[in-house]
């Protein structure tokens, strides 16, 4: 499966993630930087610990801090998984 981009909503703001299939889990790509990894497993979508992710070129984005001081900051919470969750599986079924 061919990467492809989602669009969620964080701090009133609608932003884009880029999501790469890996085997058993979708890695979560924010300005060009890994966020994070999700999988699903019975059912349930969970974060993966971040030495988990195999991240290949791309570096590993500190998300709590934002791009910079004027960009908005991201955080993977429960809701924001669930929400990444819902927009995967809307693209992939």
């Amino acid at each position: 499966m061919e990467p492809f981009n989602i669009h969620i909503q964080n701090n009133d703001e609608q932003v884009t993630l880029t999501v790469i299939p890996e085997k058993d889990y979708f890695k979560l790509v924010y300005f060009g930087g890994i966020i994070g990894a999700i999988k699903e497993s019975e059912g349930e979508w969970e974060l993966l610990e971040e030495d988990e992710i195999e991240p290949g070129l791309l570096p590993l984005f500190n998300y709590k801090n934002g791009v910079n001081n004027e960009e908005l900051k991201f955080e993977l919470s429960l809701p924001k998984i669930n929400q990444i969750a819902a927009e995967i599986e809307n693209a992939i079924y």
